[in-house]
């Protein structure tokens, strides 16, 4: 079986993705390999290339391997003292919702993830995923809140990117009422994106809740990342709401995920008080409204799936 260290070695090496190192672990569980030594290590990838578990062209040199393995190395360390912890998907306490996400049928898990806080929360309560545009209305920004308070009221986890204006709210729904909040981030735990959300997302992590991501300390935000990371938004989540956004909003990368993984979208109706919905909405064709009057109704029924699982 392979261990952290060299799953996170697999993944600093170039042209190889998640879908191959997952497939290249259970080989190695599989034929009971021992892969202890570097030298080993190199021998197992080299094998796993010849049966073609990894496929294209690449392959690697020894000193490719060696270098990424003394960063996997330089990672866990750093890791460990900044109290972050690494969880692979081989673990027992890899949330059982990510172990099983797929897009088109095929595995899309994370490798290893970081993690700082409660790790635990993804699985042992329900979770919504509330996100939406950095630039709300007035009434997206308070649609957000409202729907956080309520939602974690009644003991929900509340999943957002900590991005500001729509995540931010429902981040701080959440806390205002005593509630947990996860946080899933598109850099490394080492940052705060955007700086602005530094207090809160210590506020996050010290009220019991977390900050997940799937990317090792010293990985900056890039633009293909914050996509990855809407994935994971509506992985962890039993039903994800959009509050507010357009057609080329990221959160379509979240309801693509969440469709796809069969699981409950909703977008929110607002009154005419506040906001009418955008004619290039994201959610033009959504077929699940969430209305004021049926919000408890909708908690009630995703705490009952939830809880008959």
């Amino acid at each position: 079986m392979l261990n952290n260290t060299q799953l996170l070695a697999l993944l600093q090496l170039p042209n190889l993705g998640r879908k191959s190192i997952i497939a290249m672990a259970e080989y190695a569980l599989l034929t009971k390999k021992n892969v202890g030594s570097i030298a080993e290590f190199h021998e197992f990838v080299t094998e796993c290339k010849s049966r073609k578990i990894i496929r294209g062209g690449t392959s690697y040199l020894e000193t490719e391997i060696n270098t990424a393995y003394a960063f996997a190395l330089s990672i866990e360390e750093a890791s460990e003292n900044a109290d972050i912890q690494i969880t692979s998907f081989f673990d027992k306490n890899y949330p059982e919702r990510l172990r099983h996400l797929k897009k088109e049928g095929k595995t899309d898990s994370p490798v290893l993830l970081f993690s700082k806080g409660n790790l635990k929360l993804v699985d042992e309560c329900p979770s919504v995923a509330i996100i939406g545009t950095r630039t709300p209305s007035i009434g997206g920004n308070i649609a957000s809140t409202h729907i956080a308070e309520e939602f974690a009221k009644e003991g929900f986890n509340i999943v957002s990117g900590l991005a500001l204006g729509c995540d931010t709210a429902a981040h701080k729904g959440a806390l205002n009422v005593g509630g947990k909040t996860t946080a899933i981030l598109a850099h490394g735990l080492d940052m705060v994106y955007p700086p602005e959300n530094r207090a809160l997302l210590q506020d996050i992590i010290e009220s019991g809740g977390l900050a997940l991501s799937e990317y090792p300390l010293g990985i900056r935000p890039q633009q293909i990342y914050f996509v990855e990371r809407d994935r994971l938004q509506a992985g962890i989540s039993d039903a994800t709401i959009v509050v507010e956004g357009k057609s080329t909003s990221g959160a379509r990368h979240a309801v693509k995920t969440a469709i796809g993984n069969q699981k409950p979208t909703f977008y929110t109706q607002y009154s005419a008080d506040f906001a009418a919905r955008e004619e290039d909405s994201l959610f033009a064709d959504s077929p699940t409204l969430l209305k004021e009057e049926n919000l408890l109704a909708t908690i009630g029924q995703l705490k009952d799936g939830f809880c008959n699982k």
